[in-house]
């Protein structure tokens, strides 16, 4: 596949997000049931009163009355309806889940907790399971993971969820959860495939050599799906772990998306927002604020093993942080890696490039078209590569000239982009749909900077990074960067009578003349009434 084919291919993965998840969610096959679960504990089912998560989950995996308080389980896709008088279920062993099912709380979100004692779900077979409306939080696993997944009592995967299957959440917050082992991997949460909406993964942990993926671990499945939602505060501790916020083995679509501040703290531990083994493509997102900091490690914010296209987005502030190997604040790159209409700025490596770092036995391309990589700092500059051509185009490049060593096309130079800070500059709604998307961090264009008006839009895309409401090109001609500015307000002068001082005495005398011509004819009045 040529790089145009790959582009087209990323825009109608990332279009497609939203509605094929909405139809996913809103669909269920015929002949399912719904189960309310009406108590909020999880004693023996023997001596429950009412019906509880773990019943209603026995009789869905059943499809059965196996438990006599709950509705039976009928099929795939039964729907488990927690009651709005539970707000929290607080769970003393991992439930096992072995069919397709849907899980929704309320619509105040109901938390379930393993009380940083138990993990939550685990799903040991191929099946989909759906989430809604809820918080899961305070779970642990602490055995050594297994990859691929099993999923099993005694393997360390995915503190909250554990899934051989797919996971599909909308509407879910998945926080401060706990994985520990060597091996040990999601701290949040582990699926061999995902579909994220209106997610967000906050402050989980993996311990253990090798404990990849701090809050999402995403296996060998089919591509995966991550749209509107945030992946934040997230932490590998040790040696050898990779994705400090999602570690990702397969094919990862994310748009419309937050990755700030993860990290990985370990020797050796890749990636502080996310590593990608397989393809990355990425739309209308931001990955700002994450850091690695142990020696040997590489991309503060992304670390891309094979091939990526980053549309419409914007990295910034993130930290590669130690003396000892090469390295790249933003991304470091083994693949073929594409980068349109997007802004690069303000990252950090102790060594290596600020910006981007290609780094491979075979030689890769890196393009960059319309996109601001500037004002990063490394000692290798913004860009740097072991023989890999960087092939640019009306973009904004922080190094001299001679470090664009492939195609260099009506190119502007300097290390002074003019952004403004990264900040939230709005957002707008995507067109037809109810969902309102996160308002991503971005970062404005200065007046006088040399990005405005020398861009380009290849690709093309319709709006800049926020959305709907902000067009890709305002004025002659489209801004360098994710943003767009509005062009100058030009106003058309009107035309100022010049008086010459003839024409003001002449302008008095006629005043005059006209005053005492009033007063004669008042006096001739007065004259006659008399």
């Amino acid at each position: 596949m040529n790089i145009i084919e790959r582009i087209f291919s990323v825009l109608s993965k990332t279009a497609l997000i939203l509605p094929i998840f909405l139809l996913t969610i809103t669909i269920s096959t015929p002949g399912f049931s719904q189960i309310i679960v009406t108590n909020g504990g999880d004693g023996p089912p023997s001596l429950a009163t009412g019906c509880t998560l773990r019943e209603a989950i026995m009789n869905a995996n059943d499809n059965a009355a196996t438990n006599p308080d709950c509705e039976p389980g009928i099929g795939p896709n039964d729907i488990i309806q927690i009651d709005s008088k539970v707000e929290f279920i607080g769970l003393e062993d991992p439930i096992e889940i072995t069919d397709s099912l849907i899980i929704q709380g309320n619509s105040g979100m109901t938390d379930i907790g393993g009380g940083m004692e138990s993990r939550i779900f685990r799903v040991p077979v191929p099946v989909t399971l759906d989430l809604r409306l809820l918080r899961l939080q305070n779970a642990l696993s602490v055995q050594p993971g297994q990859v691929p997944l099993a999923c099993t009592l005694d393997s360390g995967e995915g503190a909250a969820v554990c899934s051989v299957g797919t996971v599909l959440l909308s509407q879910v917050e998945i926080s401060e959860n706990r994985t520990g082992g060597d091996g040990a991997v999601g701290g949040g949460i582990a699926a061999n495939r995902v579909e994220f909406v209106e997610v967000s993964i906050l402050n989980n942990q993996t311990f253990g050599s090798s404990a990849r993926g701090g809050g999402v671990f995403i296996g060998d499945g089919e591509a995966s799906q991550i749209g509107f939602s945030r992946i934040e505060g997230n932490r590998t501790n040790d040696d050898f772990s990779n994705g400090g916020g999602l570690y990702a083995t397969s094919e990862i679509n994310i748009v419309n998306s937050i990755f700030r501040f993860n990290e990985t703290l370990g020797a050796s531990s890749e990636g502080g927002a996310l590593f990608a083994s397989s393809a990355l493509n990425m739309q209308s997102s931001t990955v700002a604020n994450n850091q690695i900091t142990g020696e040997q490690s590489q991309g503060g914010a992304l670390h891309l093993s094979d091939d990526a296209v980053i549309i419409n987005s914007t990295l910034a502030e993130n930290i590669a942080d130690n003396m000892v190997n090469p390295q790249a604040g933003a991304i470091y790159s083994l693949g073929n890696l594409s980068v349109f209409n997007s802004t690069i700025s303000n990252n950090t490596a102790n060594s290596g490039a600020g910006g981007i770092r290609s780094s491979s036995n075979i030689q890769q391309i890196i393009t960059i078209d319309s996109t601001i990589l500037a004002d990063n700092h490394g000692m290798e500059g913004n860009f740097s590569s072991d023989g890999s051509p960087l092939d640019a185009s009306y973009s904004l490049f922080g190094d001299p000239e001679n470090g664009i060593n492939g195609l260099n096309i009506a190119n502007q130079f300097s290390n002074s982009p003019g952004l403004e800070a990264l900040s939230d500059n709005g957002c707008g709604r995507l067109a037809g749909s109810p969902i309102q998307p996160v308002c991503v961090p971005t970062m404005l264009l200065q007046p006088g900077s040399l990005a405005l008006d020398n861009g380009s839009n290849d690709v093309p895309v319709n709006t800049d990074q926020r959305g709907l409401g902000f067009p890709r090109t305002l004025g002659p001609q489209t801004d360098i960067g994710a943003i767009e500015m509005p062009g100058a307000i030009v106003i058309d002068a009107v035309p100022v009578p010049t008086l010459h001082w003839a024409s003001i005495f002449l302008l008095i005398l006629m005043m005059m003349l006209m005053s005492l011509w009033v007063l004669i004819t008042q006096a001739r009045d007065l004259d006659n009434d008399d």
